[in-house]
């Protein structure tokens, strides 16, 4: 694993000191002293990966006054030794500065490692750089099968060979399915030609995040090949005439039930059109089990609420909630009633440091148990890694670019109301009139809670945008200008 070397680079000219605000990148900096800071052109500035999207992102220079200054990159302006360029935030990076045209904002180019080398996603870029991966089992290479592969999140799963990792000791309860970007995958060239079914092999990593995969090449030790647009039209044909038998079998079906019709007719009896009451069918089964449930609920067992069990995440919604199958169930009916076989957590539940909290789906984790209502059903709370660590999750969280500020001036108002399951509310700003409401959403929050939201009639500070939609604010942060803290979602 490299390390860059702390290149001293020369740090922004301040010729200008004006007080006022700044807005970089979402984040608020009041009564900065320097703010019109001149760059000059090719000259190198440090800076760390603020933010990355699959093709560009944003970048920030602090300089020695501890004034922040944001700049747009793309992935045609980084100097990468990846096939596919696949930063993360917090990479210590160097760059130069380019001059906005015609009214446009500055960008930076050339960015590269702190010490002028390519930077190398499989590599650390500085302290700050969370990559932690070690390869295990002296870089051995395992044989697995593709069990998932989404080429829109990039990202899979493989399930290795059993005998093999028994033969090294590996914890094959605690792997589970082996994770891999795919960036992970030993290619020739992006995108890459992998689907469900593929034999691959692959070396283990162990990391803070979990197990994974990497250097993923096909079982011959060859490099994966590139997905054409000969195999992308193949697969279109594919998905056409797969709809064209369902078509046909649904035709086949209907002229098979309007000739039974007619034989029914012929023979005197007239066919029953009579459809079979489901949704009274389901309100009975419903009630059945609700009954059955509350039959045994005096001979429940006490629940530990230290006692922990394990099990699979299925399901998951950010900001929201989810669902989890429990590895034995039957253990844990004697403690109360389990819903559809699956126990639902929410999002505050989730041990992690990440905002917001989130957890992969297919993820093996640890959780306590609580029952709730009168109907003795049980959630799942407490969620943490198998080992009881905090869940660090590979799902990407993409933050929503900066909004276009009216001015920088920061208004002070009142939350009229807050939606905590669209994520969305209204704001009086104060001297205006109440009937002029701001909106607002959840991503607008400044917010240190696992689910970010906001208490009806709290004292918020926040600033105007310019949205085409009506009037809206951003940055929305407590009246001292804290980030919003406490208030849980209801």
């Amino acid at each position: 694993m490299q390390s860059d070397d702390s290149t001293i680079l020369p740090e922004a000219m301040s010729p200008t000191h004006t007080k006022s605000v700044n807005v970089l990148n979402g984040g608020i900096a009041v009564d900065s002293e320097h703010v019109d800071i001149h760059f000059e052109e090719g000259v190198c500035y440090n800076g760390e990966v603020n933010l990355w999207k699959r093709t560009h992102g944003f970048l920030k220079h602090v300089n020695e006054n501890d004034v922040s200054t944001s700049f747009f990159f793309h992935c045609s302006n980084v100097n990468s030794s990846d096939k596919r360029v696949l930063l993360r935030k917090n990479m210590a990076v160097r760059f130069k500065v380019q001059r906005g045209e015609d009214g446009k904002k500055d960008s930076a180019v050339d960015v590269e490692s702190r010490n002028g080398l390519p930077l190398n996603f499989h590599a650390k870029h500085g302290p700050k750089d969370t990559y932690d991966r070690e390869i295990q089992y002296d870089g051995r290479f395992f044989n697995g099968t593709v069990k998932f592969f989404s080429r829109k999140r990039s990202y899979g799963r493989i399930e290795a060979v059993q005998e093999e990792l028994e033969s090294v000791g590996a914890p094959i309860e605690e792997i589970g399915l082996v994770y891999f970007k795919e960036i992970d995958i030993d290619a020739a060239d992006f995108p890459v030609k992998i689907d469900r079914g593929d034999e691959v092999r692959f070396q283990m990593f162990n990391s803070s995040r979990g197990w994974g995969g990497m250097n993923v090449q096909m079982q011959n030790g060859e490099q994966m090949p590139m997905f054409t647009e000969e195999d992308r039209e193949a697969k279109r044909l594919e998905r056409e005439a797969r709809r064209e038998e369902m078509k046909e079998e649904r035709r086949n079906n209907k002229r098979d039930g309007d000739n039974s019709d007619d034989e029914n007719r012929k023979g005197g009896r007239r066919p029953n059109k009579k459809k079979p009451k489901k949704k009274n069918q389901k309100r009975n089964n419903r009630r059945e089990t609700r009954d059955e449930a509350e039959k045994v609920a005096v001979n429940y067992e006490e629940i530990n609420a230290n006692q922990r069990f394990i099990g699979t995440v299925n399901q998951f919604a950010i900001h929201r909630y989810g669902f989890l199958t429990p590895d034995e169930p039957e253990q844990l009916m004697t403690f109360g009633h389990i819903k559809n076989s699956k126990l639902c957590f929410r999002s505050q539940e989730i041990q992690t440091d990440q905002r917001p909290a989130r957890v992969d789906n297919d993820m093996k984790v640890s959780f306590t148990i609580v029952r709730l209502g009168d109907k003795n059903t049980l959630y799942a709370n407490d969620i943490r890694t198998t080992d009881g660590q905090f869940i660090i999750s590979e799902r990407p969280y993409e933050a929503p670019e900066p909004k276009e500020l009216l001015s920088g001036e920061i208004v002070e108002g009142t939350v009229s109301f807050y939606n905590w399951r669209r994520g969305h509310g209204r704001i009086v700003i104060d001297g205006e009139d109440e009937s002029n409401r701001y909106f607002f959403h959840r991503d607008d929050l400044r917010s240190e809670d696992k689910v970010p939201g906001v208490s009806d009639g709290a004292r918020v500070t926040c600033q105007k945008v310019n949205d085409p939609k009506g009037a809206a604010v951003t940055n929305i942060m407590d009246e001292n200008r804290g980030m919003l803290s406490g208030f849980g979602a209801t």
